[in-house]
């Protein structure tokens, strides 16, 4: 019933997802290379290589980055691919006290009032499940 309110701390953490990966042959010749990201969880920095390549901050919609310059290329030569998630509701708390209005939203127990000020799904915070 509740448990959802058990596990809240999970979404007030700041996360990080890290992968190495050699660039693959065929895309060492090509013109072009792109990363595409589908469903980044509203916030994200992504980094490759240690250089920042993208800011999300909307999880409806997809991210085309163009990575070309940036992969390392050559036989053993190993890519970085770094993604940090910080936390949501503090991110949407915090663009939520910018603005000089309020925007009403429903609420639920244990809903948060921020699900307006940010383009994520409504069962990420406490109701619409």
């Amino acid at each position: 019933r509740y448990n959802e309110l058990a596990v809240r701390w999970v979404t007030e953490d700041t996360w990080a997802y890290e992968r190495e990966f050699e660039t693959p042959a065929e895309l060492e010749r090509a013109a072009a290379a792109d990363l595409i990201f589908t469903g980044l969880d509203t916030f994200a920095f992504v980094s490759l290589n240690g250089e920042q390549i993208l800011y999300a901050d909307n999880f409806h919609r997809e991210w085309r980055v163009p990575v070309g310059h940036l992969l390392a290329k050559g036989a053993g030569a190993k890519n970085t691919l770094r993604v940090v998630l910080p936390p949501a509701t503090a991110t949407a708390l915090e663009l939520k006290k910018g603005l000089p209005y309020l925007v009403n939203t429903l609420s639920a127990p244990g809903a948060l009032d921020v699900f307006n000020y940010v383009r994520k799904p409504a069962y990420s915070f406490g109701w619409g499940e």
